[in-house]
């Protein structure tokens, strides 16, 4: 019989926010208005990142460690998987 082992492993580390790319804040756009005039709106933090610049990314890995040969314990493999 096989042995085997399992365990979820997380990983965190800090990104650049993609949505504002790391400013912190998003560009105002022009707004049309009428007429040929357009108004520029007041630059609005990002409410992702709350302004930072960054983001925390956690992500997990489920291991699993089982035999390769029932007769030789010291011969192991090792699975990694990506969970969602």
């Amino acid at each position: 019989m096989y042995q085997t082992h399992s365990s979820i492993i997380r990983v965190s580390n800090v990104q650049i926010c993609r949505n504002c790319k790391g400013e912190g804040y998003l560009t105002p756009k022009p707004v049309h208005i009428g007429h040929g005039n357009y108004e520029e709106k007041l630059a609005e933090e990002c409410r992702i990142c709350k302004g930072s610049g960054l983001v925390k990314v956690v992500k997990e890995i489920e291991t699993k460690i089982f035999a390769k040969d029932p007769k030789d314990e010291n011969q192991y493999r090792i699975k990694l998987k990506k969970r969602t």
